[in-house]
Parts: C-alpha cells; structure tokens; sequence
C-alpha cells in the first residue's frame, strides 16, 4: 500500500499526466535542458520520476552521444513515455520507486542525474537517502541537477493567496515541506547535497511571470495553483478549511484571475558534482 504521505495526487490517473507534461515542457522552456552544463561531458543519464519523459527525450534528440534512462513509478506515464519514444534506441524507461533505494543501477553508472519537482513525491526525511543512492550511482565527476519551484507565488489576489496559505499547510502536513510557512524545499537542498558529498556545489533561480498578460506563464501558474483547487477539495476539506469557506474562496480565486491579475513565481536550480 502506497504511503498516502508520499503522493499528492494518483500518478496513474489521466488529468496528472496531462498535469505533468505541461508542467515538464513549461520547466524545459524556462530552466533549458543541461544548461550550464557541458554536453560533451555527458553520455549516461537518468531522469528520476520523469513523468512524461518530454526532458529526456528531449535531450537525447538534442545530443545523439547520449544515452538515457527514465524511471517513474506511474505505469501509464511509462507507456506514453514508451509510445513516445518508440523511434529512440537510446532511451528506455522502467517502473522504479525512486523513495526506494535504487538497486536497479550499479555504483558508478552514470554521468547526469536528473530530478524536477521531487518535492511532489519525496518527503522531508526521505531526501538524504535519495541524495546517497544519487552519489553512489554517479561516476566521478558526475552531475545531480535538480529543478524545484516555488509553491507560492506573490500575485495581488488575496485568494489565491489564502488558498496558498492552505495548499502549505497541506504540504507540510503530507512532509513535503519543513514547515507550513515554507514556499518550498529548495532552500534546504543545498545542505542535503552537501552532507551527502557532492562538491561544486552552484544554485540559481528564475523569476517566472505568471501575471495575466504573459499567457504561457499565467496557464502555468493556473495549473501548479487554481486548477488544482478542485483536486485538493478532498485534501482541505473538512481538516483545513470548512466546505462552505471553500465553495466561497474557489469563488474569489476566479473572481481574481482577471485581466489586472499581477503574479510572479521563483523556479530554483541546483547542481552538485560527485568528486
């Protein structure tokens, strides 16, 4: 039975993976493929809980030296990411629990790991074991890059921000975040790469518009916070708010996302090297 802790939504269920492919290909347009990264460097890769697999195979049309391997624990997202890539000799993908130690891969097999929003599916006290099987399965001088966005975003509507206010409580609740105040666990990577051994250690960030007028941004910022309202109902409803005090706030977030709708989001990147 699945740890109701680990999996905010069902990863078998069809609006996720519709969900997730939008929400990988908006991380590719915005954090790119390997970015400041070199390519040459790279032939041996694996993307953890690849979702879609819309990155990988991405990346290994982009660089055909590359070979690469996607693991998700969702087996329809597995069969699309096969259906996908049924033309692409080097890639392959494979059901893998990543909250799991990673058996499947020996030590040393890898030149890029690569993880996205692992916050959706590990929890707090999970990351270090995660972060100790990626060292042990990269070779020397191998990279771990991660992509986690914000689940917060400052925006002029006093809804969504209150509806924030609960998807963190939620979050928190579910270990996903260190504390109900937390926008997300970024912050907290750099020192679980750092004490699982990871040197050269870079950070950086990207400040995403997700107002009214930037289309792409605000579908985006629509999709991590308002569409998922009605997902979380079962989530809120009755332990974090009541389900009149709902049915009223999914009313004032739609009032809200008018054409004055203002909103901007951080989308945080981190790179650490196995010595």
């Amino acid at each position: 039975m699945r740890d109701n802790r680990r999996y905010i939504f069902d990863p078998e269920k069809a609006e996720e993976m519709y969900r997730l492919k939008f929400q990988g290909e908006y991380f590719t347009k915005i954090t790119g493929l390997v970015e400041g990264l070199n390519p040459r460097d790279i032939t041996d890769v694996v993307d953890l809980a690849c979702g879609t697999g819309d990155w990988l195979i991405s990346l290994i049309s982009t660089y055909p030296h590359m070979r690469g391997v996607g693991v998700d624990i969702s087996e329809r997202m597995l069969s699309y990411c096969q259906a996908q890539s049924i033309d692409q000799p080097r890639l392959s993908f494979q059901k893998m629990d990543i909250l799991s130690p990673l058996r499947a891969f020996d030590d040393n097999s890898f030149d890029l790991v690569n993880g996205r929003a692992l916050f959706a599916v590990e929890t707090v006290s999970g990351w270090a074991q995660l972060f100790r099987e990626v060292h042990r399965i990269l070779r020397p001088g191998g990279i771990f890059r991660l992509v986690e966005p914000d689940v917060v975003a400052s925006s002029n509507s006093p809804a969504l921000e209150k509806f924030q206010f609960l998807e963190q409580a939620m979050l928190h609740a579910k270990e996903k975040l260190p504390s109900p105040h937390s926008h997300n666990i970024a912050p907290y990577l750099h020192g679980f790469l750092k004490e699982a051994g990871f040197v050269a250690i870079k950070k950086r960030s990207w400040l995403v518009d997700t107002s009214f007028e930037d289309r792409e941004g605000y579908k985006y910022m629509k999709d991590v916070h308002t569409e998922l309202l009605a997902r979380m109902r079962p989530l809120l409803v009755p332990t974090y708010i009541s389900t009149e005090a709902y049915e009223l706030l999914a009313k004032d977030v739609e009032r809200d996302l008018n054409k004055n709708f203002m909103s901007m989001a951080y989308i945080w990147g981190f790179i650490g090297a196995k010595p």
